[in-house]
């Protein structure tokens, strides 16, 4: 559209400058039109007066005559060779004689006999027409008031070249337009599908473009594109992987190049080296000269040169016991021979390390398969670029799907992050927990629908609590995708407020459904824990929702704990804190 207006301005601005200039040539014709007529009236005048005078010998004009001049406005003044006016005829306009002696001095530096000028009288704005003859013994001066009208340019025997050139400039102007405009369409078409590309939404490839040519360079750009950013997207989900590894990791990490460079190193890395060495080190590089870490210099000294299995990723764990620490160090080496240096607490001072250790890994395993899936997909579409359409949308899908998922888990992995880091990171505001319970079985209401799963609702009236909309809306909503994902068909979900004090509310969700054995009871909570980890993640759990439930009920100074449900299926009893 930008574009389109700057040509529509680039044709109106050459439409008007040649129409400027054509005004300006009429203009002047019409200036010099005037002037000639001026010229040719007061020289007429001028000849009949200078002949008069001849004649008559003397100076003085005829009544007759001075009555025709003042008719036409026509002033003259006869002036002798010493300069000296010896004759005016009488006008009304008393201005005139002052102009008029101006233009005599004007009129008299000029060495040719006769002359013309226009003289501009400022204090009454007005401009008269002057023509000077000299003759043996005299000079005649006339005048005449000099009136410009700016409509005479239009005066049709000025405006027919003109008309002509608005004419041809017009057509020239309306054909240029009709073809720029249609070049404008393709180019707008393709900025559409430019724009849809970078913010990743989805177009009809048949609708690009009217043109076959550009038709198929557009297909062309599409397809490219579409390979393109499924490698960069693959890639990135790897680099942000890695970067998410070092941010939200305990454990000390740092990656080097062949030659034991290093590439990223976080801060507890540098932390734990100190920790080891009796040095001050700064820099991950100097670890490789501590006596420490030998183990893992042999290790690599043995493994980066062995061509054996090229294929084969190695690893060297070794425990170091130092100033009341026990840390677990841990070296990878890769395909490309780069390696990877981690150094985790295993002290009893800091087992709660551990366990994020641990959160990490099966993040790691989390994000390890729907990258790999993605991968192989992606590898196979550039591989085979002659691929059967049906078959090129079926791993479009997959990959699709793979995304979402990733998608999920990352959400999970952010949302359990911000918990951890305290509530500061969270909002509250008046909440009405019975409108929150209604949005979520609203959007859900399709998937009840389908499975035939009943809802009951016991609730009171108007339950207000002092919470976190997103949290509290979490809560329920995982609740039900547990139902509906691994409860069954045919079931009834059951949400009861069966008690409520002056500081909270206490709640029961159960469902009807298979249930879960009394053994995965006690872990049910943990992250990334799966009763049948086939079959969530073919359901697109993420092993993180109870995970999130649990620590949203606890942001709201609640509890949460899970049993058998006495009709079968699960029930959970949480309360949440009202303010």
């Amino acid at each position: 559209m930008i574009l389109f207006k700057k040509l529509l301005l680039s044709f109106v601005g050459i439409f008007v400058f040649f129409a400027a200039i054509i005004f300006i040539i009429n203009v002047q014709y019409e200036k010099h039109m005037v002037k000639a007529r001026y010229t040719e009236t007061l020289q007429f005048y001028t000849e009949i007066i200078d002949l008069n005078t001849k004649t008559a010998r003397k100076t003085e004009i005829p009544n007759a005559l001075v009555d025709e001049l003042q008719k036409k406005d026509v002033y003259i003044s006869i002036y002798n060779t010493s300069g000296e006016c010896i004759y005016s005829t009488p006008m009304n306009d008393s201005v005139i004689y002052n102009v008029s002696e101006r233009a005599f001095g004007m009129i008299t530096e000029k060495n040719t006999p006769e002359h013309t000028l226009v003289v501009r009288y400022d204090q009454t704005k007005s401009s008269y027409f002057f023509y000077g003859k000299k003759y043996d013994t005299h000079t005649i001066l006339a005048s005449i008031p000099y009136e410009y009208i700016i409509s005479d340019v239009w005066k049709i025997r000025n405006f027919t070249a003109s008309f002509f050139m608005f004419f041809v400039l017009s057509l020239s102007s309306l054909a240029f337009y009709f073809v720029s405009n249609k070049l404008l369409h393709t180019v707008k078409n393709l900025k559409k599908v430019i724009l849809k590309m970078e913010n990743k939404e989805d177009f009809d490839d048949d609708l690009l473009f009217l043109n076959k040519e550009f038709k198929e360079i557009s297909s062309f750009i599409v397809n490219t594109y579409k390979n393109l950013t499924a490698t960069k997207d693959a890639l990135s989900l790897e680099k942000e992987k890695l970067f998410k590894h070092l941010q939200i990791s305990q454990e000390g990490l740092a990656i080097y190049t062949f030659d034991r460079k290093e590439i990223l190193a976080n801060e507890n890395f540098i932390q734990y080296i100190n920790l080891i060495s009796n040095k001050k080190i700064s820099t991950s590089d100097s670890i490789f000269s501590l006596a420490e870490f030998s183990p893992i210099t042999s290790f690599l000294n043995e493994n980066q040169y062995n061509q054996n299995n090229p294929n084969e990723v190695t690893d060297k764990i070794v425990e170091i016991d130092k100033n009341d620490y026990t840390l677990l160090v841990r070296c990878i080496i890769f395909q490309d021979k780069t390696f990877e240096i981690s150094i985790n607490d295993i002290s009893k001072q800091v087992q709660n390390d551990l366990i994020k250790k641990q959160l990490t890994q099966n993040i790691s395993h989390e994000l390890k398969t729907p990258v790999s899936s993605i991968q192989g997909f992606m590898e196979t579409l550039i591989e085979n670029p002659d691929m059967e359409q049906e078959k090129k949308d079926f791993f479009i899908q997959r990959c699709h799907a793979q995304a979402v998922r990733l998608s999920y888990l990352l959400r999970d992995i952010s949302l359990l992050n911000k918990l951890d880091e305290g509530s500061y990171t969270f909002e509250k505001e008046k909440i009405v927990l019975n409108e929150i319970i209604e949005g979520v079985l609203k959007d859900v209401s399709l998937e009840l629908e389908q499975k035939n799963i009943r809802v009951e609702m016991f609730l009171k009236h108007n339950m207000t609590i002092m919470g976190n909309y997103s949290l509290l809306y979490s809560i329920f909503r995982n609740f039900i995708d547990n139902s509906l994902h691994y409860a069954g068909n045919d079931i009834s979900i059951i949400i009861n407020c069966y008690r409520t004090d002056k500081d909270f509310y206490y709640f029961s969700y159960a469902d009807t459904g298979v249930g879960v054995s009394e053994n995965h009871l006690t872990r049910i909570f943990d992250r990334f824990y799966r009763i049948d980890k086939g079959r969530s993640r073919k359901m697109g759990g993420t092993g993180l929702g109870l995970a999130i439930v649990k620590n949203a009920i606890a942001f709201h100074q609640g509890r949460i704990s899970a049993k058998p449900h006495e009709t079968g299926g699960l029930e959970f009893v949480f309360t949440l804190r009202k303010e």
